[in-house]
């Protein structure tokens, strides 16, 4: 895509902001804030950019934006004229409408776990000025491309930019991933989350720093703050990257024990706190196994009300694993469809399932391989973990929407899982170097006559 296409994409979108402000969908501040954060995305392309990607990089990320944006108006469009302006995003931008005076006094609103929580949001978001309806999707869209912006870092920092661009179209413009986290409510506010804490992890797994924790901690709290159960699966995939992945260098095992204990104790505090939002007691002994399967039973029962309800259950054995694989990741086809966001999202369905039989050998060869690779261990296990916990609904709709979720890691693993991905080890230094091949030994005579004349000296 060259420079003259973005500016293009720019111009329609900007035309688009326009009409809306003069059809009364938003107001001239929405529009100025919509053009400010094309330029800050824009500024961003720009930032991530390297030597190797600098030609196309900074064009896609825009375009990305420009496609995100448009989706909102879709969600939008379809939320206003569609269901008569009823939903969950309704109920959300009338709280921030009211809450923003609290926030605006110095006080704190309720700040509970769930609607509550994204209620809070909102109002904290509309502190400087309140939006129109349209305007509070638009702004709730640049958190998600945020959030999409820090997934599509944390790929290119595990795998030294390999492969990078094909998962920025995946991550950038995959559908489910454009529309879904591109209105008011809990997709967007996950999708900003999860792409902090997944950059996080990618750091710190190169590195063992202890402040990638905080990043990481940013993100996990946030998620825990909206869906506990998804925050208990980022740590999860975490933990196993960091006990499973090798470490080169030995002085960054004391550095990657360190990080293990740190995330291992913030995800028991997790685990405990998501238990109880479930109504799990653990202290209850085998009681607990009984309250475990009471929620899985009820998640069935209560998903499978409505049109796009399906008769199943959810994975209670290794058996039952590919049912639940491809009902969580692809489901429904064309022929389950009954309406037409149904029938797109099987479309989209098929393809995946299509390019993860083409990538099918690939991905075997690389699990030979992944302890090499951390972040796709990482993105493995939550990957795996989410089909199991999600395999319990039986709605079609809530799994289109849930999806959006687990569709990076998901990528990740489609483009980054194969063995020609594995950092090669850096010979100057002893480190993974993750994406970076080891350096050629020179075999000229200078080189030669200054190793004789440095092993003369030493003797």
């Amino acid at each position: 895509m060259n420079t003259g296409a973005t500016w293009g994409l720019s111009g329609a979108l900007l035309l688009s902001g326009v009409l809306a402000l003069a059809l009364g969908y938003i107001e001239g501040a929405t529009l100025i804030y919509a053009a400010l954060a094309v330029l800050v995305v824009g500024a961003i392309g720009r930032g991530m950019a390297t030597e190797s990607d600098k030609k196309w990089l900074p064009q896609v990320v825009l375009a990305g934006f420009a496609v995100k944006l448009i989706a909102s108006f879709g969600r939008f469009a379809v939320l206003e004229f569609l269901y008569g302006g009823g939903g969950d995003a309704t109920g959300y931008h009338g709280s921030g409408t009211r809450l923003v005076q609290i926030w605006r006094s110095f006080h704190l609103p309720p700040m509970g776990i769930g609607t509550e929580f994204v209620n809070a949001a909102t109002g904290f978001l509309y502190i400087p000025y309140v939006p129109t309806f349209l305007g509070g999707f638009l702004m709730f869209a640049t958190l998600a491309y945020l959030g999409q912006l820090m997934l599509l870092a944390a790929f290119r920092h595990s795998t030294g930019g390999k492969r990078s661009g094909w998962y920025a179209l995946a991550v950038l413009f995959l559908p489910t991933i454009v529309y879904w986290p591109s209105s008011i409510g809990k997709e967007s506010l996950m999708f900003l989350f999860l792409g902090a804490g997944s950059l996080g992890a990618a750091k710190l797994l190169v590195d063992f720093r202890l402040r990638w924790i905080f990043l990481f901690g940013i993100g996990s709290v946030g998620a825990a703050a909206i869906r506990p159960h998804v925050a208990l699966l980022l740590g999860g995939a975490l933990v196993v990257a960091l006990l499973f992945g090798k470490v080169a260098d030995r002085t960054l095992r004391s550095r990657k024990l360190v990080a293990t204990v740190l995330i291992s104790l913030v995800l028991v505090v997790v685990g405990i706190f998501t238990a109880s939002k479930f109504g799990i007691d653990f202290a209850s002994g085998l009681t607990a196994t009984e309250d475990f399967e009471n929620v899985l039973t009820n998640v069935e029962d209560t998903t499978s009300k409505g049109g796009s309800g399906v008769v199943g259950t959810g994975i209670r054995s290794p058996a039952d694993f590919p049912a639940g694989f491809v009902k969580v990741l692809f489901r429904p086809f064309p022929q389950e469809a009954n309406n037409a966001q149904a029938l797109a999202s099987s479309f989209e369905g098929v393809f995946l399932v299509l390019l993860f039989a083409w990538r099918f050998i690939p991905i075997m060869k690389g699990l030979v391989k992944i302890r090499g690779m951390p972040y796709m261990i990482f993105a493995l296990a939550f990957t795996f973990g989410f089909i199991v916990a999600f395999s319990s609904f039986n709605n079609f709709g809530l799994l289109a929407r849930q999806r959006s979720q687990v569709y990076p890691y998901f990528a990740a693993l489609l483009v980054g899982l194969d063995p020609a991905m594995r950092p090669s080890l850096d010979t100057e230094n002893g480190k993974e170097t993750p994406g970076k091949a080891a350096p050629k030994q020179r075999t000229t005579g200078t080189h030669l006559r200054e190793r004789e004349a440095a092993a003369s000296r030493s003797r």
